[in-house]
């Protein structure tokens, strides 16, 4: 079994807390609080300017040239390109609040730890969660018919989309592929680290109905 069905298979508690989060379901029912997506799109682009250069830590952490590349046009898809149309939704109609949350803090620490810690191969876990689980959200939005004017629209354009969809999926063959060469030990390290990067999605999310 591969690591991530098996990750599926036995955290199925708090795979279902992500992907049924309440901010989610808000979103899909048209009763998210403007103000309070405002907040989460604040701490999400604050999130992002400092992820931008730890992802680029971990691309450094490999030797790879192919998988160096690889990474590195993931995240311009992804960062540059995809989360700028969403941040520009609601950026426009309001004053941008650029306090740090303590749940920002907090996913980018943990982020930062695991690059001081760890070497590439158990790195990629904690960064992965991100990505891959985004694009579990968006295959929920696949079959959903919102209104263009919805918050919901503009997810579901992004993250089901079949760039996004195809990223996720080379996400998840990568971490299987690297799963396999770890020892016992770095499995279980990995395992975990995949975890609490999921869990910090979760507190993430949390901002946007707190």
């Amino acid at each position: 079994m591969s690591f991530y069905t098996n990750f599926l298979e036995n955290n199925k508690s708090i795979v279902k807390g992500y992907v049924e989060h309440p901010f989610i379901n808000s979103l899909i029912n048209d009763t998210l609080d403007p103000k309070k997506y405002q907040v989460y799109l604040e701490q999400d682009d604050l999130f992002l300017n400092k992820y931008n250069s730890l992802f680029m830590d971990l691309i450094c952490k490999t030797t790879e040239r192919k998988l160096q590349k690889s990474l590195l046009e993931e995240m311009i898809s992804f960062f540059y390109e995809i989360k700028e149309e969403e941040r520009n939704e609601v950026f426009s109609q309001s004053d941008f609040n650029d306090v740090t949350s303590v749940s920002t803090k907090k996913y980018l620490t943990f982020l930062e730890n695991s690059l001081q810690k760890y070497n590439y191969s158990v790195c990629l876990f904690a960064f992965g969660a991100c990505p891959v689980s985004y694009a579990e959200i968006g295959l929920k939005f696949v079959n959903l018919r919102p209104k263009k004017s919805t918050y919901l629209a503009t997810w579901k354009k992004l993250y089901s989309s079949s760039q996004f969809q195809a990223n996720s999926q080379n996400w998840i063959t990568r971490l299987n592929e690297q799963y396999e060469l770890l020892s016992p030990d770095q499995k279980i390290t990995a395992e975990d680290a995949y975890k609490k990067g999921l869990e910090c999605e979760i507190n993430f999310f949390n901002q946007g109905i707190e």
